[in-house]
């Protein structure tokens, strides 16, 4: 069972957390060493994963960077959809509720790129910005990531557009979400937090998407590529790098690392 980050945070200052994130990130390296898995996040062959939640929600952590299924499906689609070296040179990059260890990736793999963070209320960004509001000029982005976050998003239709905006032509748009498993969203505004756990997966979350998320990006203008980890090219990978939810997972959702790439043509 994780300790979650917040918790952690809300007792220990910022310094001596980081140095203890730095720590445990050695340490687990080493106790959970083999070659039964691998996370791409943070490079690391392991023995087993940890867990996110009880074990039968079989929602599979990385140890040493605490990646889930969703980063290193994430990270395996961003190798596949950007050029890696000076061609990104100058390019920026904006990633929204940032993960450290994925936020790590990023920085390693593309170190000519012009790297922003952002959120809304976390104090460890570059930006503070609001998804229905974002504070930026036109066309002043060049890949926008954002990985579980339009689910907490009271107008989701708003931010698309506002995400739209903001991307340079031809700028992509990497996005994730709990995904149902069903053709439609479900997002009745539900009144209290056990309402929205038993239905939405989440105390704060204020829908649960279906398929039709795919229409929701190409109304607002995006040509859109899906990407799931049950399909090739990343099937042969499933299990060994755990890259979503497997068969038998009691998570109320069907999957999570289904990766929608939005291309602004225009």
């Amino acid at each position: 069972m994780l300790i979650s980050r917040d918790t952690l945070r809300r007792f220990v200052p910022r310094p001596i957390f980081s140095v203890y994130r730095a720590m445990r990130a050695r340490l687990n390296r080493l106790k959970y060493r083999g070659g039964e898995y691998y996370c791409n996040v943070c490079d690391s062959n392991l023995r087993e994963w940890i867990h996110a939640g009880p074990a039968d929600h079989r929602n599979f952590v990385c140890p040493v960077c605490y990646s889930y299924g969703r980063h290193r499906m994430m990270a395996k689609v961003i190798e596949n959809e950007l050029v890696r070296g000076d061609t990104m040179a100058g390019k920026k990059l904006l990633h929204f509720a940032p993960e450290v260890g994925f936020r790590n990736w990023l920085k390693r793999h593309f170190p000519h790129i012009k790297y922003q963070s952002a959120d809304l209320f976390s104090p460890d960004v570059d930006l503070c910005l609001d998804l229905q509001d974002i504070a930026l000029t036109n066309e002043a982005i060049d890949v926008v990531i954002l990985s579980h976050v339009l689910e907490h998003v009271d107008d989701d239709t708003l931010a698309v557009k506002e995400l739209y905006r903001i991307l340079a032509p031809n700028g992509k748009l990497f996005i994730q979400v709990p995904l149902s498993g069903s053709e439609a969203t479900r997002e009745e505004r539900l009144g209290t937090p056990e309402e929205r756990l038993a239905n939405y997966g989440k105390t704060d979350h204020v829908r649960l998407y279906g398929d039709d998320i795919a229409v929701r990006l190409t109304d607002a203008g995006f040509s859109v590529t899906v990407h799931r980890a049950h399909e090739d090219p990343y099937r042969e990978k499933f299990d060994y790098m755990a890259l979503d939810l497997p068969d038998g997972s009691t998570m109320l959702y069907d999957n999570e690392s289904t990766t929608y790439v939005c291309c602004k043509l225009n």
